[in-house]
């Protein structure tokens, strides 16, 4: 029979710390889904537009694209988006799907698919991890357990 080593040496420190790693997996996916209810429910009240870019200014290393697009009501806006990239993303002219609160488009961001499935979906990613890893300590634990014990 191997004899494990470290820090999980014995099948009850196993479980004992695979429980928390799990609870913790719970909530962080818990956690996701209120932020993507939440989430959703604002882009369904959001207003949608035509941006055109202005430039993409650096920021540090990071390039954010400036947008510029007019409001249901007429008003000309320009925004820089909060998300940006290493490498320029856009040149002048591309033109860009925006969303804004409609009594509030300085508040305007670039309506990106891949980056609202990131966002939505990063919480779930992590959370996934911690409930795998949390799971099979726990499982590991048990089998041990199993394994040691007389038959």
């Amino acid at each position: 029979m191997t004899h494990l080593r470290g820090p999980l040496a014995t099948p009850g420190q196993s479980i004992l710390f695979g429980i928390p790693v799990l609870l913790i997996g719970l909530a962080v996916c818990a956690a996701g889904g209120v932020s993507g209810a939440q989430s959703a429910g604002d882009l369904a009240r959001m207003q949608h537009a035509t941006g055109s870019i202005v430039r993409e200014d650096k920021i540090g290393t990071i390039y954010k694209p400036v947008v510029e697009f007019t409001t249901a009501a007429g008003l000309q806006v320009t925004f820089t988006d909060s998300t940006g990239s290493g490498s320029p993303a856009y040149k002048p002219g591309d033109t860009v799907d925006v969303v804004y609160a409609p009594g509030q488009p300085q508040g305007a961001r670039i309506y990106s698919l891949p980056v609202i499935a990131l966002q939505l979906g990063l919480p779930f990613l992590c959370g996934g991890f911690f409930l795998i890893s949390g799971g099979m300590m726990i499982y590991g634990g048990i089998a041990r357990r199993r394994q040691s014990s007389p038959a």
